[in-house]
């Protein structure tokens, strides 16, 4: 069953495609994996789901509603949560505070109550206060929950933002090249993660241009060209299709998978 769906996607900025005559479907459950070369229109896809960008064309349907032009707090709100290819964080709050600054996003207390300091403001304080250590127990972080974003080692930052992108409470999340800057046991961490974050039952869209990763935890592979999609299905599948070996690896898919 699909969770999301894209339908003849278009974007251009100028006379710059893009995207173009973009679609793919998402399963509830699964990892969905967009590859392809730089400039290829990856980032653009995510963008254009998580309300960053405005299409040019198509639809995004995410749980049967055209989410396509609707601005990121409501795409939030209805469900899809994101990180970044350059990290994100507030650098100069604590851990715990930029987790925090996701849980909030589920938090209804308006401005008035907190002007007033009601109880019900002091009770979802504390409400989004434990949430916020647990998502940072879950992704490994909870002793580090005093220091500054910035102190954090890069690999740490990393998981920092998805910590904070669970938060929101997502039933899909998008990770734009979250094993970028990390080490082999630091990839092997990511892995078990994903899979954790597979096992509450988020489903999980990923970016990525480590291979070896993409291949390992990837259900679905949707691939890119010029914003043009070439290729798609499961990883055995995008692993000997021609044209993927021609236009994003150079001719030596094994290589960049090993």
């Amino acid at each position: 069953m699909s969770i999301l769906q894209v339908e003849e996607l278009n974007l251009a900025f100028g006379g710059v495609v893009a995207v173009a005559d973009l679609s793919f479907a998402v399963e509830r459950g699964h990892v969905t994996s967009l590859i392809g070369p730089n400039g290829a229109g990856k980032t653009s896809v995510f963008n254009c789901i998580t309300g960053f960008y405005r299409p040019g064309g198509g639809r995004i349907l995410f749980g049967g509603e055209d989410i396509a032009g609707r601005p990121p707090y409501q795409i939030t709100a209805r469900g899809i949560s994101r990180t970044f290819q350059n990290i994100r964080l507030f650098n100069a709050l604590t851990v715990v505070e930029n987790v925090a600054a996701g849980a909030h996003t589920r938090s209804s207390c308006g401005l008035l109550r907190c002007l007033f300091r009601t109880g019900r403001l002091r009770c979802e304080e504390r409400e989004v206060r434990e949430k916020s250590f647990h998502w940072l127990d879950f992704v490994g972080l909870a002793d580090y929950y005093d220091y500054q974003a910035r102190q954090l080692p890069y690999g740490d930052q990393r998981r920092l933002e998805i910590a904070r992108a669970l938060a929101a409470e997502p039933q899909l999340l998008l990770l734009d090249e979250p094993a970028a800057g990390l080490n082999h046991n630091e990839r092997e961490r990511l892995l078990t993660l994903i899979q954790s974050i597979l096992d509450l039952g988020v489903t999980v869209i990923m970016i990525e241009h480590d291979m070896g990763l993409v291949m390992r935890i990837s259900d679905h592979i949707v691939v890119l060209d010029y914003g043009r999609k070439i290729a798609e299905g499961p990883p055995e599948t995008v692993r000997n299709d021609q044209r993927v070996i021609d236009a994003y690896l150079g001719g030596d898919l094994d290589a960049a998978a090993s």
